[in-house]
């Protein structure tokens, strides 16, 4: 999906006639997470002209790895932000630590602050990279259309993980507001706000922790 935006309207090396017809085709043919063999020593594809990248479930893994690796050797306050955010303890002066999340409706700005304390934070939204000026083209895509997801401005998702946090916010902005609460049961402790394209925003608050 990503070379197939790429090429019609960056490098234009490859423009379609009707690229939403083309990125059905492409999403029909190509898109399919069981077509992808995970080994310990490889990652293959079952049909030729697959590919992934790392910048989404990656980022929230390798914050979880650094932050438990510098909890594990004593740590006891620090901010990982290699995509996503994760909390170790509370800032120096205190409090929690204070995250902006941009304004997605505007250059520039933030649009809210979160407080963080041990948690994690992840936010996807469409305007993180776009193909166009419009922002209507960019780089989060429904896996069953092939169209870009914009039922949402951006989601902001908080919890005890990075990981989860991450394939939440970005699984929400395809899904949608209304499966959102199912999605974030699945994994409690976690919240999330959500901002819609009239510019207002939802919270979901996070469902009970597991029993000890």
């Amino acid at each position: 999906m990503w070379r197939l935006y790429e090429a019609h309207f960056w490098s234009r090396s490859d423009v379609q006639q009707d690229i939403e017809a083309r990125a059905r085709d492409v999403a029909r043919e190509l898109v399919d997470f069981r077509n992808i063999d995970i080994g310990d020593t490889h990652i293959a594809f079952a049909r030729a002209g697959m590919g992934i990248t790392l910048n989404s479930l990656a980022q929230g893994f390798i914050t979880d790895s650094i932050a438990d690796l510098l909890r594990n050797e004593g740590f006891e306050r620090a901010v990982v932000d290699l995509g996503e955010f994760r909390t170790i303890g509370r800032h120096p002066e205190g409090h929690a630590w204070r995250i902006g999340i941009r304004n997605g409706m505007a250059a520039g700005g933030i649009a809210r602050t979160i407080e963080l304390e041990d948690m994690a934070l992840a936010v996807s939204g469409g305007y993180g990279t776009t193909f166009e000026p419009t922002g209507r083209f960019h780089h989060i895509f429904d896996p069953h259309t092939g169209a870009c997801a914009n039922g949402l401005v951006d989601v902001a998702v908080i919890g005890p993980r990075a990981t989860a946090a991450n394939g939440l916010s970005t699984a929400i902005c395809v899904a949608g507001e209304d499966r959102a609460p199912a999605l974030l049961a699945a994994f409690p402790g976690t919240r999330a706000i959500l901002t819609r394209p009239d510019g207002t925003a939802v919270a979901i608050p996070a469902g009970p922790a597991p029993a000890a």
